[in-house]
């Protein structure tokens, strides 16, 4: 989502600006049927950047990754939209549809999404209009501000959040909603002390904790919503020892040194 206050204001980024329509919009997604169509069900519905894969940083929660539309509906409505001319669609109050835009890279699975995502949300009477474009204007457009949303993926550098801090901190170039704030403010603010905290702790357990304060955070504000998060399947002939599959890339060969092939004889 485009949080930032650069870049062309439009009606969309208007109503993205509100955590109520971000939370209906998520609210509205059925995550599981994406991961079953869009994925063939190699996939794992997910609320935030940190998947339960990832089991030492990813912080559980008392909701799970369902669709509630009856809730989706009642944010909606309670931000004052409603179907005023019996179209099927919402209106705001004065008359304007409801509607955004999402930037996807044309030829990727993730424009295949996309397109479920725009027949899931127009069951609320949300109009998502999806732009698929190449991938270099599409970056184009994001570097500068020029969407309202766009929808992509992106391979953390690290599984220590400590280590992806361009991404969390408000001041970073991959805050992707909103980098580089000179001034952040209310739960913007909270999530780069709970970083600061994260990354300067030295019992595991008081890190875990500040981390999983950001979570909840970003499950409640949504700058981004997440959706599913693909499998990763690793196959190794029955001769290849002391292979251990990472979660980061690449998740084999990260350790090269010690495979080793059963029975193979070596040079000296």
């Amino acid at each position: 989502m485009n949080l930032a206050a650069k870049g062309p204001a439009t009606p969309g980024r208007s109503l993205l600006a509100r955590k109520e329509f971000r939370q209906a919009v998520s609210a509205a997604v059925d995550r599981q049927a994406i991961a079953n169509s869009g994925y063939l069900g190699n996939a794992v519905p997910i609320l935030g950047p940190v998947s339960p894969g990832n089991a030492k940083w990813y912080a559980a929660d008392s909701s799970e990754p369902r669709p509630d539309v009856a809730r989706a509906r009642s944010l909606l409505s309670g931000l004052g939209l409603a179907d005023r001319n019996n179209d099927g669609m919402l209106e705001t109050a004065a008359g304007e549809p409801v509607r955004f835009s999402v930037l996807v890279q044309a030829g990727h699975i993730r424009a295949q999404v996309a397109s479920a995502l725009q027949a899931q949300l127009k069951t609320v009477g949300i109009q998502l209009d999806v732009v698929a474009m190449d991938g270099k204007s599409m970056f184009g457009r994001m570097q500068a501000g020029d969407y309202e949303a766009i929808y992509h993926g992106l391979q953390a550098s690290s599984t220590d959040p400590a280590l992806n801090a361009e991404f969390w901190l408000s001041s970073g170039e991959s805050h992707l909603w909103n980098p580089v704030q000179k001034s952040p403010d209310g739960w913007e603010r909270r999530i780069d002390d709970l970083m600061r905290e994260q990354a300067q702790a030295l019992e595991i357990g008081q890190r875990q904790r500040a981390f999983a304060e950001v979570q909840h955070i970003m499950r409640d504000e949504l700058p981004a919503i997440y959706f599913v998060a693909p499998r990763v399947s690793i196959a190794t002939t029955m001769r290849v020892v002391n292979a251990t599959p990472a979660l980061q890339l690449p998740q084999l060969l990260w350790s090269a040194d010690t495979l080793a092939v059963s029975g193979a004889s070596t040079a000296r």
